[in-house]
């Protein structure tokens, strides 16, 4: 029997060499220069389909990186961007998330995720690594942003845009609000339901005020006059059930609810059951977005689809725009359709 050598006597494995772009540009047999502009995304370059196949080709073929640390020398930039949410365990965000990730990707940009909690200090601490040039640029997904928050982002005079959240003097990307939540009080008030109550956001919040417009909208059309209107403290399961035992305390013969996000939606649920309310025999509920698990709930929860994702990659979009120099204050809404996906949370009055 062989014995197996000492393993300290093994020599190490030379180093992987790291793929430059001359080894690209041989493989592809073209300039050095060529490689490095198609890498870079050089909106100058002129080259024929075919000679940018082969670039690409070649650099698949060899698995080029681009050397971040390189890059950012040469451009003063970090080629990265901050993404500031209200809750990263919260699933609605994870959309928005997933379309800036689809665009920063495309743009060979990477993205770095903080939360605020409910406090100024996440937007805070993303601030001062925007002002020293540590991230490129900001996209602030939180609702509730304090007055003097909002005048230290305004002083920055940096790449900056506000995500589903308008404010005065800041670029900003929206979903419309308004219609999304009156489409599902007209649901309900195609039901048939007179007694219907709105679970909406933090009282004073951008995105709350725009809901509650469109909720009061389809209620005064249908010549109602009684609004009844919670304003949860957060935006989990644990502030839907909080909310909802409030609204049926003050107003116990309530027999539809429209909930500003379908993340509250279980706690409402789980509210209702604990009072003896059924949905949707005594109690109807749909919900603004969707997440994958609203379908398993328990019943399935009627939702009105938004579209998150669309307005995260616009506004990775236009903060890349900022980025690279455009100026001007910009608003954007977007106005996808907005699509009403009726389950088994909602249902016609009790006669």
């Amino acid at each position: 029997m062989t014995a197996s050598p000492d393993e300290s006597q093994v020599p190490p494995s030379p180093p992987t060499r790291r793929v430059t772009l001359k080894d690209v540009a041989v493989i592809a047999a073209v300039d050095t220069a060529i490689v490095s502009r198609v890498v870079n995304n050089d909106p100058t370059l002129k080259i024929t389909v075919p000679t940018r196949t082969r670039v690409e080709a070649a650099l698949k073929q060899t698995g080029y990186v681009p050397n971040a640390a390189a890059r950012g020398l040469r451009t003063s930039r970090t080629r990265t961007v901050g993404v500031v949410l209200p809750d990263l365990t919260n699933p609605v965000y994870a959309q928005i998330v997933a379309g800036v990730q689809r665009q920063a990707e495309k743009a060979g940009y990477a993205i770095v995720l903080g939360g605020s909690f409910g406090n100024a200090s996440g937007e805070e601490q993303f601030a001062r690594l925007l002002a020293e040039g540590r991230v490129d640029g900001l996209l602030i997904a939180t609702g509730k942003i304090p007055d003097l928050t909002l005048r230290a982002l305004r002083e920055i005079k940096a790449p900056l845009v506000l995500v589903n959240r308008a404010a005065e003097g800041l670029d900003s990307v929206t979903i419309d609000d308004t219609a999304a939540i009156r489409l599902a009080t007209e649901h309900l008030l195609e039901l048939g339901h007179r007694r219907i109550a709105l679970i909406n956001g933090a009282f004073g919040v951008d995105t709350s005020v725009r809901r509650e417009e469109g909720f009061q909208r389809a209620i005064r059309n249908a010549g109602l006059t009684s609004i009844p209107v919670v304003n949860m403290r957060g935006w989990d399961a644990a502030a839907g059930c909080d909310a909802v035992d409030k609204l049926i305390a003050a107003h116990g013969d309530t027999t539809a609810i429209v909930v500003a996000t379908v993340a509250a939606t279980p706690g409402v649920l789980h509210g209702l059951q604990m009072r003896g309310l059924h949905v949707p025999s005594d109690v109807s509920v749909v919900a603004l977005h969707d997440m994958p698990s609203a379908r398993f709930e328990s019943p399935p929860i009627t939702i009105v689809q938004t579209p998150l994702a669309t307005m995260g990659s616009s506004a990775f979009d236009l903060l890349l725009g900022r980025i690279n120099g455009s100026q001007g204050p910009q608003s954007r809404m977007i106005d996808d359709p907005l699509t009403l996906v009726v389950r088994e949370s909602s249902g016609a009055v009790r006669a």
